[in-house]
């Protein structure tokens, strides 16, 4: 039996180039997709904080800010916004 799990985590970004440089602010989202099997049931090797945080640092290093730059949000707050 597989099942396949999509998570996807919205962000804000500030002053980023990609938005128009300093003093803007703008959103992106970053989906993950795992095939869960009965011989792999666990998506996570860690948890889901530890996840959110890596993923937080990738999208600073692509948008060339710092990790401080940016912040998650709720899918409803990134609906909003785009």
């Amino acid at each position: 039996m597989k099942a396949k799990i999509t998570t996807t985590i919205y962000f804000e970004i500030k002053d980023a180039d990609f938005f128009g440089g300093y003093g803007t602010t703008g959103c992106s989202a970053l989906s993950f997709s795992h095939i869960v099997t009965e011989d792999e049931p666990n998506i996570f090797k860690d948890s889901a904080y530890a996840h959110v945080k890596r993923a937080v640092v990738y999208m600073a290093e692509k948008f060339g800010v710092s990790a401080d730059k940016i912040r998650t949000i709720s899918e409803n707050e990134y609906n909003e916004n785009t």
